[in-house]
Parts: structure tokens; sequence; C-alpha cells
């Protein structure tokens, strides 16, 4: 599959731009046309920038079509592989999505957490994040382009409310 990017907004965000890129895209996976929020992670983010970036992708969800929703892509775009990210960091990620089952319900159809290698420190993370936290839209963590691409491909639209 190759993936046809039909429009796209960058979102130049002074308080992230040092550890990461984001930006609204609409993009052709098969026969879907879907909004994505895409984050490209330059290197781990502290505590406090972390903050940084949840602001900016609830604003990015907040913005989207309620109908339509959007997918959630988060990759990483670092010049070497990003560390596996710290408990603290699953925590963290892991109390902000439930404190936000409402927003995930209604504007998010699935996630994608794509890295450089999905290594045994970073198998390890997804696990325990799994372990913490039972997603409530289709989540997919991968290295492959060509699976992000058959997982957007896949995503059902937004019925439940």
């Amino acid at each position: 599959m190759l993936l046809q990017v039909e429009s796209i907004n960058p979102i130049n965000i002074a308080e992230i731009t040092e550890y990461a890129e984001m930006a609204i895209l609409t993009a052709r996976y098969g026969d879907n046309f879907i909004r994505v929020v895409w984050l490209g992670v330059k290197k781990n983010p502290t505590p406090s920038q972390f903050k940084h970036i949840v602001e900016a992708v609830q604003a990015a969800c907040l913005a989207s079509n309620e109908d339509e929703g959007v997918m959630f892509h988060v990759e990483d775009v670092s010049c070497s592989k990003l560390e596996a990210p710290t408990i603290e960091l699953i925590k963290e990620l892991v109390g902000v999505l439930l404190s936000n089952k409402s927003l995930i319900k209604s504007r998010l159809r699935g996630t994608v957490f794509q890295a450089q290698h999905l290594d045994a420190p970073a198998k390890i993370a997804v696990d325990l994040f799994i372990g913490l936290y039972n997603p409530i839209r289709p989540i997919v963590f991968t290295e492959s382009t060509d699976e992000v691409e058959e997982f957007a491909s896949r995503l059902p639209l937004l019925t439940t409310r």
C-alpha cells in the first residue's frame, strides 16, 4: 500500500519543537480518508514537556470533526532510536488516557505507536503499558509502515458515543 497524503498542516508549538514535531493531515489508506494527528518524537520528553505534548494533542483532537474522528500516530523520528519510555512516563500516559475517556470515545478512531525498532526494552514497555491500560479504541505498536497502513485502512468509523 502507498500512503497518499491529501493535505498537511504543520503545527508549530514553541514548547515542543525541541523534542517533537506535530501535524494534522488527511491521508488515504486504502479506500479510507482519515484525519491524522501525527506526532514525530525526536527525543523522549521530560514530564513538563510531556504535558505540553498532551495539551497540543488534546487541542488537535478537539478541533477535529466529531463525526469523522482522528487517528493518532506517534512516530519515532529521532536520529538514533529512542530509548524505551520510563515506567514513570508510561504511568503518566496511562493517567492521561484514563482522564480523557470521553475525548477518546468521541474523537479517536485508533492509535499507532511506530518505533524505528521494537527491541526487547521497547517490547517490555509495550507489555507494561497494555498491562496498565485497556485500550478503548484500536491500537497498534509497530515498526512497519506497511502495518501502519494496513491498520489505518481497517479503522472503523466512530459509532460509539
